[in-house]
C-alpha cells in the first residue's frame, strides 16, 4: 500500500529556511509545495520549489495547494513563534522534522521541532514547541527545553537543566548540570553557564558572566 506524503509548506525563505527544505528530503512522508515569507527578495529560491506568498496569502494557499503541515524554519524565536502560531489558527498541523542520524531517547509529539543531523537527546527530557536543535548538539537526561528555543550547532546541555521560552544557546556553549536558564536569554558562543541565569539577559564567557 503506497503512504501518501504530508503537503508541508515552511515559514521563511533564507538559509535557514533553505538548510531546512533540504532536511525534509531526508525526513521521507512529506512534500514541500512551497515557501512562505515576507521579503520580495526572496521570490526565487534557485531550483528549490518557489516562495508561494505571504502570511496574508495563507488561507488561499491552503485551499489551492492542499497543504496539511508546516514547519517554522525562522532563525528568529519571536518571528518563528509568530509564524507558528498564525499556521496553527489555519489548523495547519505542525510537523518535525528530524534528520535520520539524530539518537532520541525521549518522545518528543509532533510539535514542530527541527532536528539537524547528529543531535542527541538523553531519555526523560521534554522539548517544546518550535524548538531548534541545531547539528551535533547533545541535551543531558531529564531536561526541559522551553517552546521556540535555539539550540545552535555544538552545544551540550547536560543533565537535568531547565531552559526557558525563546532563549539562544549560542555554538558550542556547554550548560553545566542542575542549571535553571531563564526566558528570552541568549548565551554567547562558547560559553560555560556553571550558575542560574535570570531572564532577557545576555551571557558570554567562561564562566559565563552576564553583558554589561
Amino acid at each position: 500500500m503506497k503512504c501518501l506524503k504530508n503537503k508541508i509548506i515552511i515559514f521563511g525563505a533564507g538559509g535557514f529556511s533553505r538548510e531546512v527544505y533540504y532536511l525534509c528530503q531526508n525526513v521521507g512522508l512529506v512534500e514541500v509545495v512551497g515557501f512562505i515569507s515576507p521579503e520580495e527578495k526572496y521570490k526565487r529560491l534557485d531550483s528549490l520549489p518557489p516562495v508561494l506568498g505571504k502570511d496574508e496569502d495563507l488561507s488561499m494557499l491552503i485551499e489551492t495547494q492542499s497543504i496539511n503541515t508546516f514547519v517554522s524554519a525562522v532563525g528568529h524565536s519571536g518571528t518563528r513563534k509568530k509564524c507558528f502560531d498564525n499556521a496553527c489558527k489555519f489548523l495547519l498541523k505542525p510537523k518535525n522534522i528530524k534528520h535520520p542520524s539524530s539518537v532520541i531517547l525521549t518522545e518528543i509529539g509532533e510539535s514542530g521541532c527541527i532536528i539537524y543531523p547528529n543531535v542527541s537527546i538523553m531519555n526523560d527530557c521534554s522539548i517544546g514547541k518550535g524548538v531548534l536543535l541545531n547539528c551535533n548538539a547533545s541535551i543531558g537526561h531529564d531536561t526541559i527545553i522551553g517552546d521556540f528555543c535555539n539550540i545552535n550547532p555544538g552545544a551540550h546541555i547536560a543533565g537535568k537543566v531547565t531552559i526557558g521560552v525563546g532563549t539562544t544557546i549560542g555554538i558550542g556553549a556547554v550548560v553545566k548540570e542542575n542549571i535553571q536558564i531563564g526566558n528570552n536569554v541568549i548565551i554567547g558562543a562558547g560559553s560555560v553557564v556553571v550558575k542560574d541565569i535570570h531572564d532577557d539577559q545576555i551571557v558570554y564567557g567562561n564562566p559565563a558572566r552576564q553583558s554589561k
